[in-house]
């Protein structure tokens, strides 16, 4: 008799402890079906893949929007996207993770990085990268943490220093995960 009473209560409590999952101001509910519900969580990725459009560049030193053939991914959650842009539902600390591989120019010296509500990237979460001779395709990467409010964008930007050439974006990720309330 106790081992069955031992059972039946591990197995109510195994139940009710994936029912309802709490972090913080974050929270995740399972509900009988298998569906899960985020209360404040946020998580979301947009990107460009296989693009030849250019992103077009009318003055040197000048940061752009990149916005030809952005897609979101699937899975975005209290975020939307629009206008080749993620806005934020929630507030909270968000890591964002951009990946992008681009061509330009050759010779050209291209600057970039995450865009918040369409300033220029700061400087320690920027990138540069000077194209070979051969306008080769190159690629970068940042990684960044940042305390964000409800309604604020996250975009990407670039920028030619070196001329007026244009830029091809071919290929970008950028992931935005709220890691903290």
């Amino acid at each position: 008799m106790k081992k069955i009473l031992l059972i039946l209560t591990f197995i109510f409590i195994s139940i009710n402890c994936f029912a309802d999952i709490q972090y913080g101001n974050n929270s995740v509910s399972v509900d009988s079906t298998g569906d899960w519900t985020f209360s404040t969580m946020a998580f979301g990725e947009m990107g460009v893949s296989y693009n030849a459009l250019a992103t077009t560049v009318s003055s040197s030193s000048v940061y752009y929007q990149v916005t030809q053939n952005v897609i979101v991914g699937a899975g975005i959650t209290n975020m939307t996207f629009a206008n080749a842009a993620i806005t934020l539902s929630v507030d909270g600390t968000y890591m964002i993770v951009s990946s992008m591989s681009f061509s330009g120019a050759n010779n050209a010296d291209i600057h970039g990085g995450i865009s918040i509500d369409g300033a220029q990237p700061e400087g320690d979460h920027s990138f540069s990268r000077k194209l070979g001779a051969g306008g080769d395709i190159g690629n970068i990467g940042t990684v960044e943490v940042h305390a964000l409010t409800t309604g604020q964008t996250i975009s990407m930007q670039v920028e030619n220093i070196t001329n007026t050439n244009d830029i091809v974006v071919e290929h970008m990720n950028i992931t935005v995960i709220k890691v903290a309330p």
